[in-house]
């Protein structure tokens, strides 16, 4: 839904913000991912481990990772940067703040959702939004 959103939309800004759940694999998932920014190969990595379903192993990740053109030897050294770990952490508390307790969770404006809406819902939550943004922005007088 939100890469139709995207497509859809090309004004439309996305912030993935990763936050491994409980499931085996989930933490090593985001942590490679975190990871695969430093090779420039981030967009294609999320969305190659996105399109996947089912639980994946930390094996079918790095196939992944190969896959979509990572060297996956330096991934492994870059996952072990304690600055990802960190990050994972303050999107934990995050997310808690935000009642957030499972992925995918989306946050438009005010808006807090588990999941992702269809793509109409979202469509109508992101016009709404944007009129709310534009009233804002709009000057107003008192007179």
């Amino acid at each position: 839904m939100i890469q139709q959103a995207l497509k859809d939309d090309p004004k439309l800004k996305v912030v993935y913000k990763h936050y491994p759940g409980e499931k085996p694999g989930s933490k090593f998932a985001a942590l490679a991912a975190l990871a695969s920014i430093k090779q420039g190969k981030y967009d294609a990595f999320h969305h190659a481990l996105m399109a996947t379903s089912g639980q994946l192993s930390e094996f079918d990740i790095l196939t992944i990772a190969r896959q979509v053109g990572l060297d996956v030897e330096q991934l492994k050294r870059d996952m072990k940067d304690p600055a990802l770990e960190n990050l994972l952490e303050r999107n934990r508390a995050v997310a808690k703040e935000l009642y957030i307790d499972g992925t995918p969770g989306v946050v438009l404006g005010l808006e807090v959702m588990p999941g992702v809406p269809n793509i109409h819902k979202l469509e109508r939550l992101i016009a709404k939004e944007r009129e709310i943004n534009r009233r804002a922005a709009s000057p107003t007088s008192a007179f």
